[in-house]
């Protein structure tokens, strides 16, 4: 009789155990009808650039500051960089417009020329006295 009481009571807490797992509540029926819905599609792997953009408030600094001073002045005509590139020294950066220079160099010619020909003049008036 010692016996078969621990084998007794083995067998009813199985009992128990196989009943408590073999029902069926309303959420472990729900949650099967909801794991056969989802449908699964696969797809082979494959290599490709991917966007990514994020979007956030601040601002930008650079890390070092250049300053750009031109040899002569003038107003820019053209610029021949765009932000970020990287230039080199022998890079021409912009171009200033070259009209007030020629004008410059024409007025300049004009009174050499003027000046040759006064020497001149005062040479032969100095020769005729």
């Amino acid at each position: 009789m010692s016996k078969s009481i621990p084998a007794l009571l083995l067998a009813l807490l199985a009992g128990a155990a196989v009943s408590a797992c073999g029902g069926r509540s309303e959420s472990a029926g729900d949650a099967r009808r909801v794991a056969r819905s989802l449908a699964v599609r696969t797809a082979p792997v494959e290599l490709r650039d991917v966007a990514y953009q994020v979007r956030a408030l601040g601002a930008l600094e650079p890390q070092d500051f250049e300053q750009i001073t031109a040899e002569v002045d003038g107003a820019v005509k053209e610029v021949r960089f765009q932000a970020g590139d990287r230039v080199t020294r022998d890079n021409v950066l912009a171009r200033i417009d070259p009209e007030r220079y020629r004008l410059e160099a024409a007025k300049a010619e004009a009174a050499y020329r003027r000046a040759v020909a006064d020497a001149k003049r005062g040479a032969a008036d100095l020769a005729r006295r």
